[in-house]
């Protein structure tokens, strides 16, 4: 991986991240022939995915809350905040021909493309070390943040209006693209990850619970803490792991789905494969 000179482990507060490192991310011409392919992608697909970006066999090896760069023929078109990279034992293959190796989730709020892109000029004006932009993931140094933000909101950055979607909850009437583009794709029937199957989990755990819908590895309730109003929110956790469904596999509601709350879902996946409801509950303390 190729890199610029790095200063420091400096860190500074960017739309709510800790930003602990910058990224330069090149978008391949195979995947996305043209600047429209890589527009739709950056402003529709990849938000309305819930962030989620597969990458084929390089990878950037960076910490969670790393500013990404989007970089596209010679130009930076974008960027997001990186929150976790999840790596595969066994890449996806599609019909397509390509091995999929893992996945970048971004955060869906940082997502942003750029009204006036960053070329090589631009960037020697802030950088005037930089050689030249790379095919391979750059490390940026982080002096460089303030003046590549200011050029970002020179340009006033288009903000993708997608809602906020979990990964493991896209709406039924979405498509999930399994390509690092936007050209092969599947339906998301094939993993079924819908609001109907979300709804039908939720209502059988709460017949279960009288009622009142909980996380179902600490207990946690949202409406005794915040509020009636809150009372059903909760996350909606997939006990399957994506690499081991196949294309044809129809969720069950009811044996494949679990209520847990946002921290136990953290938690849940801060490694590969998840930890089981019965690993997290070992390791809540007891007073």
């Amino acid at each position: 991986m190729s890199k610029e000179s790095v200063s420091g482990n400096r860190s500074t507060i960017y739309m709510g991240y800790e930003i602990k490192e910058i990224r330069f991310l090149p978008m391949s011409k195979k995947i996305f022939p043209n600047y429209a392919d890589v527009s739709i992608f950056l402003r529709e697909t990849l938000p309305n995915r819930g962030g989620i970006y597969y990458y084929l066999r390089q990878k950037m090896n960076c910490p969670p809350n790393t500013l990404v760069l989007f970089q596209y023929n010679g130009q930076l078109i974008g960027s997001a905040v990186s929150l976790l990279r999840t790596d595969l034992d066994e890449p996806l293959v599609f019909d397509d021909g390509f091995e999929y190796w893992g996945s970048y989730s971004f955060a869906v709020n940082s997502i942003q493309t750029f009204k006036k892109p960053i070329d090589l000029d631009d960037y020697i004006d802030i950088n005037p070390n930089f050689r030249g932009f790379s095919r391979a993931p750059q490390i940026v140094p982080m002096e460089y943040f303030s003046q590549i933000i200011d050029w970002i909101k020179s340009g006033k950055p288009i903000k993708s209006d997608a809602p906020v979607v979990l990964p493991e909850e896209v709406t039924e009437n979405e498509v999930v693209f399994l390509k690092e583009g936007a050209k092969k794709s599947i339906t998301v029937n094939a993993y079924e990850r819908n609001s109907q199957a979300r709804e039908k989990c939720i209502s059988n755990y709460k017949k279960k619970n009288n009622g009142i819908i909980k996380c179902e590895i600490c207990g946690f309730n949202f409406g005794e803490i915040y509020g009636e109003q809150f009372s059903d929110k909760i996350h909606v956790h997939h006990l399957l792991e994506l690499s081991a469904i196949g294309e044809e596999y129809k969720v069950d509601p009811i044996n494949d789905l679990l209520p847990i709350c946002p921290n136990c879902h953290l938690i849940a996946h801060s490694r590969t494969p998840a930890y089981t409801p019965d690993e997290i509950k070992g390791m809540l303390k007891k007073d």
